[in-house]
């Protein structure tokens, strides 16, 4: 239609530049910069736009669980690429030390361990099968044919 943006695969000119800014946030925060210094960094000039860009950022790191996303899968996917060389490590000051707690913050963040589960093993086992009833053929009659007798 006439005086419409264009869109691309369902999105509109608008929400691209928006899922752009994310991403340029989330790696500037990956980073570790802060709202000021992002700010900072495009206005250097402008104390107005860069006081407005600081709010800008400041309400979308508050109210936008996608860049906490982006930035939870970007620092997941680095101690995945780090997991090789932290269990290396790992096993050396195991032996040198005896004392590998120093590296479980890497296994959690890297999703191979969770301290937060608990794994109690009573050591009994307890079985229960549930077993259906076997049919009986037709024309059996279980009924006891006779008199009870008394045992002495």
């Amino acid at each position: 239609m006439a005086h419409l943006p264009s869109t691309t695969n369902g999105k509109s000119e608008l929400e691209d530049a928006r899922d752009i800014f994310r991403l340029k946030l989330s790696e500037y925060i990956f980073k570790g910069m802060k709202p000021m210094q992002i700010a900072k960094l495009h206005h250097p000039d402008n104390e107005r736009k860069r006081k407005n860009l600081y709010a800008r950022i400041r309400k979308m790191v508050r109210t936008d669980p996608e860049i906490t996303r982006i930035v939870m899968a970007r620092a997941q996917e680095e101690f995945l690429y780090a997991i090789g060389p932290i269990v290396d490590r790992l096993n050396q000051r195991a032996k040198a030390t005896g004392k590998p707690d120093a590296v479980k913050l890497a296994f959690e963040a890297s999703g191979f361990h969770n301290p937060r589960v608990k794994h109690e093993h009573s050591g009994g086992v307890e079985i229960k099968l549930t077993i259906p009833r076997p049919e009986l053929p037709a024309g059996r009659n279980d009924d006891i044919d006779g008199e009870a007798t008394e045992l002495p």
